[in-house]
């Protein structure tokens, strides 16, 4: 009889012991390879600029990957992480996005260029960035600039973006959110293109 708990305790570690749960994966933003260049507009290039900073709602600025549930819920995925903050990830992405469209000359991405002073400053601000519950993956905001002439900021444009998802898996999610930063970096281009 003195066995028997110490047995039951061995059966059940070696039961739990043996359950997995499912490996941890790790999700990465990236610039689209294909991107061309916009084509140069006639008269005066446009000046440099920089992306100074990208906000994001909260929720999302973080590890764990956030989907949206229905009546106002979030679910925090356990074992399906971006590589780094998200708010780093889509800036990084974005960056490289418009670096192909606009030219290294005039997106300046190298952080001495960023210190310099002297060349427009994009702030992004994303109102959303994620899927609803119905599977519609949605991206809105506004890009302000800041020039070294005003102190003030000037909205640049409202971007927005809506594509449904094709499943629920996260590997479309994470596709989605790449799609959506190729288009709104072609948007916030095409704006700096017509502002000189």
């Amino acid at each position: 009889m003195k066995m028997l708990p110490l047995l039951l305790f061995v059966a059940s570690a070696l039961f739990f012991g043996c359950m997995r749960s499912a490996p941890t994966r790790y999700y990465l933003l990236s610039a689209a390879k294909e991107l061309q260049p916009l084509p140069a507009t006639p008269g005066t290039p446009p000046s440099p600029v920089v992306l100074r900073q990208l906000r994001l709602p909260e929720y999302l600025d973080r590890s764990e990957i956030v989907r949206r549930r229905p009546v106002n819920e979030l679910c925090i995925t356990d074992n399906h992480l971006w590589g780094e903050k998200l708010s780093v990830a889509t800036a990084t992405a974005l960056e490289r996005n418009l670096a192909r469209l606009l030219g290294d000359e005039v997106l300046l991405i190298d952080r001495q260029h960023r210190a310099s002073g002297g060349c427009r400053s994009l702030i992004v601000v994303f109102h959303q960035f994620d899927a609803d519950a119905d599977g519609i993956f949605n991206a809105d905001g506004y890009c302000y600039l800041e020039t070294p002439n005003s102190p003030e900021l000037s909205q640049l444009l409202r971007f927005a973006y809506s594509q449904p998802l094709a499943d629920d898996s996260v590997g479309t999610l994470v596709g989605a959110y790449n799609a959506a930063l190729v288009d709104i970096a072609g948007q916030i281009a095409v704006a700096l293109m017509a502002t000189p």
